[in-house]
């Protein structure tokens, strides 16, 4: 009695339940990340959340902030081996504060993060160098975005490079707005669930059949 040889129908099955529990475990995730947040950003100002308000949403969109671009961290892309950005590298993100037009930061000529604490840090890619950012403080009439503390953990890298600017930061305080971020679809989500479902199901059909086939190879 021979054993019977792994067959194509066998191997597809495999990656039929593989592609369908990467569907699920992706699609669950987002469903984790995005609950709650709405689909367009819901309005709120910096002067309730530098006055301990919470925010109703992690999709938010406040309006007329002072960004404190002076004081920004800015993360540049380097090829491998290159310890130093080229010149006119591509920015690849940039972190700085925003507090509300009336707020002490606002109106110091000199920042000191020591004294006065912010409650929102910008993280943003919206700068493709860094001659494309203004080098003082400016007005902003508006930003929107998702509350990444909202979603993950602050990363320790993300800690210690934030520390190293704001040395005095509270990170259980202070909120990470990704700018320009939104929620992914809820179609998007159910249907990366729907999908892999269909795949395991589909999997573990194709299984069944090449498990009886063989069972009947081997009877013979």
């Amino acid at each position: 009695m021979n054993r019977p040889e792994r067959t194509p129908m066998g191997f597809m099955s495999i990656m039929l339940i593989v592609f369908g529990g990467f569907g699920i475990l992706t699609g669950g995730m987002f469903c984790v990340q995005n609950w709650g947040a709405s689909s367009t950003p819901v309005a709120f100002t910096l002067e309730e959340l530098e006055a301990g308000v919470e925010p109703p949403n992690i999709h938010l969109a406040l309006g007329a902030h002072v960004a404190l671009y002076d004081s920004a961290i800015t993360a540049f892309m380097v090829k491998k081996g290159e310890t130093t950005p080229r010149r006119g590298a591509k920015m690849n993100y940039t972190i700085y504060p925003i507090v509300s037009v009336d707020h002490p930061l606002a109106k110091e000529t000199t920042v000191d993060f020591g004294n006065n604490v912010f409650k929102v840090l910008i993280l943003s890619n919206r700068f493709y160098s860094a001659g494309e950012m203004p080098r003082s403080p400016r007005t902003e009439q508006s930003v929107s975005g998702l509350v990444l503390n909202g979603i993950r953990s602050v990363s320790l890298d993300e800690q210690h490079l934030i520390q190293s600017q704001y040395p005095n930061i509270d990170f259980c305080n202070v909120i990470l707005l990704k700018q320009g971020l939104r929620p992914v679809p809820v179609v998007l989500r159910v249907g990366l669930i729907a999908a892999g479902i269909a795949f395991v199901l589909l999997g573990l059909a194709a299984r069944s059949q090449n498990s009886q086939k063989q069972l009947a190879e081997l009877a013979e």
